[in-house]
């Protein structure tokens, strides 16, 4: 019993730091995409899965330190505040991670389910912020057969650029899926685990 709550625990702690490390990804990730679209949504910049895994990561290791450091000891209520902190800031992170993704995944399918490539100005989409926007096939031939009467018109060198920011968006929002789906395992495992260890130190104490 005394080796299994050891080996959870060492597994809990390289969850922790593999959440920290994503944590830090997805806040550079988040600083770039306000960079490039400061007027993003909230939704589509991922700062708030970010924060919340750095959070998460830390109150664990702070966590997993002190109930390392008081093994032979039952827990204290500072132990017990610690502990509550820590499930608050993991279903936190595990709910920002989650939304983000889906977020993410909307707007990444918007940007592929373009057929032709074609690009033309629009109200809505990331690339809205750049003036932009590729349309979808049946989008683009209603644009060709019923044209505005004082609709600009779209030169080559634009399409080339809008077609450059799609991909780099969607570049990001890619990026942005993966980190998010692997913070959102390394919680959960996480949280497994550390329910499980929780439970054998409680029953260690009891048996004592």
């Amino acid at each position: 019993l005394q080796a299994t709550y050891i080996r959870n625990l060492n597994i809990s702690r390289q969850l922790l730091i593999m959440q920290l490390a994503v944590g830090l990804l997805i806040v550079g990730l988040a600083a770039w995409i306000l960079i490039l679209a400061p007027s993003a949504s909230i939704l589509i910049n991922p700062y708030l899965s970010g924060l919340s895994l750095l959070l998460a990561s830390v109150a664990g290791l702070i966590l997993l330190r002190r109930g390392h450091k008081s093994d032979h000891r039952p827990p204290n209520s500072c132990y017990k505040v610690l502990l509550a902190e820590s499930y608050v800031f993991t279903a936190l992170a595990l709910i920002f991670c989650c939304l983000a993704l889906v977020c993410a995944a909307i707007e990444f399918a918007e940007l592929a389910s373009s057929a032709d490539g074609g690009c033309g100005p629009t109200s809505s989409s990331l690339l809205s912020y750049h003036n932009c926007t590729c349309l979808s096939a049946d989008e683009g031939v209603a644009s060709s057969e019923a044209p505005p009467p004082l609709a600009p018109l779209q030169e080559p060198p634009q399409s080339a650029g809008c077609g450059q920011i799609r991909a780099e968006w969607k570049y990001l929002l890619a990026f942005s899926m993966a980190l998010n789906t692997l913070g959102i395992v390394a919680t959960f495992l996480y949280i497994t685990l550390f329910i499980c260890c929780h439970r054998n130190r409680e029953h260690f104490y009891t048996s004592v």
